[in-house]
């Protein structure tokens, strides 16, 4: 037996549904409203769109390959001679962010240092044969990566080419997903004097 209280009281028919809290509403009323709410929490799961362009998923939606592309590319834009804030790069990386690379450790911070020690004036990367491995709230990618860059030096330009085998753990923090371990291993280099 089902004990309604006695301040509701269900009453069906074929077209009303009463509440005795004083209203009452047709079914079909009602069920626009449950589709309402049914769009609404729909809506509250789907990425979001956000002003610089990437995207943001919801901390339960599933990540994607694309996802997790645009995510290595956008942490490559955050340090580029071409980006306006370099402090970007602190969004796409976790606090406990970890680069291998040179045979060293590094930092997010250490890593922004030794960027800036360069005196790189144009960079370029092409990244290419991703390899990539989704669990549900982290990925894993492999990949290639050539670097083109021109440095000053002393009033001197020279053309330096990098070729690496990359690999970055990616994780989801609050509903982005971030990088927070990223191996890279120097396979070819090659300079060239610009100078006249």
């Amino acid at each position: 037996m089902i004990l309604v209280p006695s301040s509701l009281t269900l009453s069906a028919s074929s077209d009303t549904l009463f509440y005795t809290f004083g209203r009452r509403y047709t079914i079909k009323h009602l069920i626009n409203i449950s589709s309402a709410i049914a769009v609404l929490v729909l809506a509250s799961t789907l990425s979001a769109e956000e002003s610089d362009g990437h995207i943001t998923q919801n901390k339960h939606s599933n990540i994607t390959e694309a996802e997790v592309v645009e995510t290595i590319k956008r942490m490559f834009h955050s340090f580029s001679v071409e980006s306006d804030d370099k402090n970007n790069f602190y969004n796409v990386v976790t606090d406990d962010f970890v680069l291998y690379e040179m045979g060293q450790i590094f930092s997010a911070s250490e890593f922004i240092e030794l960027a800036e020690t360069f005196n790189t004036i144009e960079d370029d990367w092409e990244l290419t044969d991703f390899n990539i491995s989704i669990d549900n709230q982290s990925a894993h990618a492999y990949f290639r990566n050539k670097g083109r860059f021109v440095t000053l030096t002393e009033g001197k330009k020279q053309l330096v080419k990098y070729e690496w085998l990359e690999s970055a753990y990616l994780v989801r923090v609050n509903g982005e997903l971030k990088v927070k371990f990223y191996f890279s291993d120097a396979v070819n280099e090659t300079s060239e004097d610009l100078s006249d």
